[in-house]
Formats: structure tokens, sequence, C-alpha cells
């Protein structure tokens, strides 16, 4: 089976910036929570203590982004920028950014105003285990994550994926946090009900038509940048929820 990234999002763990001299700003945040049960579609989550253990002692390329973004670069712990540890909270992160960065000083200057209070992690599940009552998932236990990068966010959620994506596939119509709730569902083994598989339906078609003319999904002009943006959304979703879906 093909693997499946995910991404999760906590917006009331603490993240904090501190001015450290030698032109570096520390940006100190959590990028996941242990034990802390959340919803996604249609059953609960949460990702265990010591979940991040065995990915950690192999020294990862872990890099510390702003939204997800790799645009928005703001250490790596391959370069000794960034650090990444377990704790009794959560999977703890602090970013040695260079304070000399104009993009580290305006996420800097947003969490120090409050604007920027989340942070948020992308992950492969290596292990997990579920409780189920009459065939129905109930509980994912995250038991073993590798993870791929993590910093602050601006609007945390979970689940959710890179945030131009997510806000372009929103944009039309297609109901995105859901899709990929079945999707982790669906790679679970659990049967989809009668109305997921017609939502199911109704995104595939929605992608083909989008994949293949987004002007005309859209149903009004796209200059050919937005044109683009929606065709890579749609092929994205497809490759992270949709294949897994139709497993």
């Amino acid at each position: 089976m093909d693997r499946f990234q995910e991404t999760r999002s906590w917006a009331d763990a603490p993240i904090e910036t501190r001015a450290d001299g030698d032109n570096i700003i520390k940006i100190i945040g959590y990028g996941a929570v242990f034990s802390k049960r959340y919803r996604v579609m249609g059953f609960s989550e949460e990702i265990e203590p010591g979940a991040f253990t065995g990915t950690l002692a192999g020294s990862p390329d872990i890099r510390g982004m702003f939204n997800h973004s790799p645009d928005f670069l703001l250490g790596r712990t391959k370069s000794g920028t960034m650090d990444v540890e377990e704790d009794k909270r959560g999977l703890r992160y602090e970013i040695r950014a260079d304070a000399l960065d104009p993009q580290a000083q305006s996420v800097a200057r947003k969490i120090a105003r409050g604007d920027v209070d989340g942070s948020s992690m992308a992950f492969f599940v290596h292990r997990e285990e579920w409780t189920e009552k009459d065939g129905k998932p109930q509980v994912r236990t995250i038991k073993e994550i590798e993870l791929i990068e993590t910093g602050p966010v601006t609007m945390p959620a979970s689940p959710a994926t890179s945030s131009k994506i997510q806000r372009a596939l929103e944009e039309t119509g297609i109901e995105f946090e859901a899709i990929v709730g079945l999707a982790i569902k669906r790679r679970a083994g659990f049967s989809l009900e009668a109305g997921e598989d017609d939502l199911v339906a109704r995104t595939i078609d929605r992608l083909e038509r989008l994949k293949a003319d987004p002007e005309s999904a859209i149903g009004h002009p796209l200059s050919p940048a937005m044109a683009t943006k929606y065709s890579r959304a749609a092929w994205a979703l497809h490759a992270r929820s949709l294949v897994a879906l139709a497993g």
C-alpha cells in the first residue's frame, strides 16, 4: 500500500519566541500533544507517548516550516538550526531562526503578538491500533510516527494538509477534511457507510473535472496561475486520499 502523508495541528499547545543573541530568534512550540483525544471524520484519535521515539533515534532530517510551506523554511535539524524531542507533554521543537531573515522576523512578530498561536506537523503513521464497536471505528491510537516536518501555523486544524491545497479544494466545494478522514478509515480496513460512499463518488467526479478543465469545473474564468493551482490541488488530493479510498 502507498504511503499516506497526514498532518495534525494544535491550537492549545504553548508556542513562544525568544531573542538569543548572535542574530538568532528561538521559536519554541509543540508539534504534537500526547494522549489528547480529538475528533476526525467519524472517529476519535490520540497520539500515544513514545510515538516519536523510533524516528527521532535515527537522527532524521526534520524541517521547521511556517504553515507547512517549503518557501517558509525557518530551521532544519540537519543544519543544526533546529532540535526536536519528546517530553511528557508531546513533541517539542526549538527552531533557531535567522534574526536577519525577514520571513523569520515576520513569523516571530506574529507569535509574539498572539496572531499565530498554534503548531502542526506532517508525518507518516507506521503503527496504530483501533477500538471499534459493531464494526465501526471508535478510537484510533497512533503508536509510531515517522516525522517529516513541524512548526508554527496560522490556522490549526485536524486533520489537514498543505494550507494551499486545502484552501483551493474547499473553494471548489470539496469537503477536504471529510475525505482525508474517510481515507484513514478505509486504509485501516473499515467499510464506508452509504452516505460516505456518496461523498467519495461526488468528490471523485469533481476532482476528475478539476484535473481536466479547472475553469469549466469552477464555472467562471480563471487566470492561468489559478487554473494551475486548482488542477494541482485536485491531483494532490487524489494522490494522498482517493487512492486509499479506492483500495
